[in-house]
């Protein structure tokens, strides 16, 4: 497995703010379809990166392979195998919010306002406004943030999404 930091070099990326992040990540397999002109890169760290470092790795990739219509980044952790899943979540977390606001974007300003509860196999997450709650059950949130953590981090937990009461509007 080749270090995601010589592949910069061999690409000529000489970008300081990734090279930090992504400095103890490797690069397990790299897929690319001709006719899509769409590579994918499937990464292994031991660290867990935020997702908008990802996106921002595709991004100068992107940038770099002018050829390509996209770049894909898949990554896995390792090394969780004997943490607890309160742990795993808490240093994951910003990650699903990231996944929430993604699948609900006005979430992004209440994102303060989401609480979580990880107790042995179940994730509890707090969404704050009805709303927000129903759009996320539409676009079936549960799913895609348990199939991410299977695929990331190989947990398998029950997910479970609550609305907040809104003391506003619920006044007894």
């Amino acid at each position: 497995m080749d270090c995601l930091t010589d592949f910069f070099s061999k690409l000529q990326i000489e970008d300081s703010y990734l090279a930090k992040y992504f400095k103890e990540v490797f690069i397990k397999k790299i897929v690319y379809y001709k006719e899509e002109k769409r590579i994918y890169l499937y990464l292994v760290s031991k660290k867990i990166v935020q997702n908008d470092k990802i996106s921002l790795l595709e991004k100068s990739l992107l940038d770099a392979l002018p050829y390509f219509n996209s770049v894909k980044v898949k990554i896995h952790y390792t090394g969780y195998d004997r943490a607890s899943n309160s742990d795993i979540i808490k240093k994951y977390w910003n990650n699903i919010l990231n996944i929430l606001i993604s699948i609900c974007p006005p979430l992004n300003g209440w994102k303060k306002e989401i609480e979580y509860m990880c107790v042995e196999d179940n994730l509890k997450i707090k969404i704050p406004k009805p709303f927000f709650y129903d759009r996320l059950i539409a676009k079936d949130a549960i799913n895609s943030i348990k199939n991410i953590l299977n695929e990331e981090l190989g947990l398998d937990l029950n997910i479970t999404l609550e609305k907040a009461i809104d003391s506003k509007v619920d006044t007894e």
